[in-house]
């Protein structure tokens, strides 16, 4: 049901961020041995690494401490995993965030619409310093963000939800799910 609350009981958050994980625990494995484009392989993995951090993220937020999964489960043996402390959660976000932001590129208007940039990683990594209580980090990445000087706010708050603006509120949104 796509128009219930459905998905957010406690066990769809669950079970679709280690879906999402698990893709993207593939493509961190299997995509550096594809034979093509340099500059678009490290932004399919930078964008991998970037949703690997959310969805953990995501988890660690609403749950605590989880299971922290960074390989495809390929075997029974890999599948079983134990859940790992709080502050092992925080590392391997902040390892995710870290390696899509140097794997992304700077955002661009002229770039794909509706794709992670460099500055979506600094946010988020930003975001996960605060949750994580690790304010000098927070600060670092939230201060990246800010001087790159790829985003500014919009002009009037309403922009950011009309469809027709919505070129214009991508200079304020770094991160969202764009529905056509």
């Amino acid at each position: 049901n796509s128009f219930g609350r459905s998905n957010e009981s406690p066990m769809e958050i669950w079970k679709r961020a280690y879906q999402a994980i698990e893709s993207a625990n593939w493509v961190i494995d299997k995509v550096p041995a594809t034979n093509m484009d340099a500059v678009r392989r490290d932004q399919i993995l930078g964008e991998a690494y970037f949703l690997r951090a959310f969805f953990h993220f995501t988890l660690t937020k609403n749950f605590g401490s989880i299971v922290v999964k960074t390989s495809p489960t390929n075997s029974i043996n890999n599948a079983l995993v134990g859940k790992s402390a709080i502050a092992d959660v925080y590392k391997q976000i902040f390892d995710d965030l870290t390696k899509a932001a140097q794997l992304l590129p700077d955002y661009s208007a002229s770039l794909v619409k509706g794709r992670m940039w460099k500055q979506s990683a600094q946010l988020l990594h930003a975001k996960a310093a605060l949750y994580n209580e690790s304010w000098a980090d927070a600060l670092a990445n939230a201060k990246a963000v800010i001087d790159s000087k790829k985003y500014t706010l919009v002009p009037s708050f309403a922009d950011l939800f009309t469809a027709a603006k919505k070129d214009l509120a991508r200079q304020e949104v770094l991160f969202n799910v764009e529905l056509n």
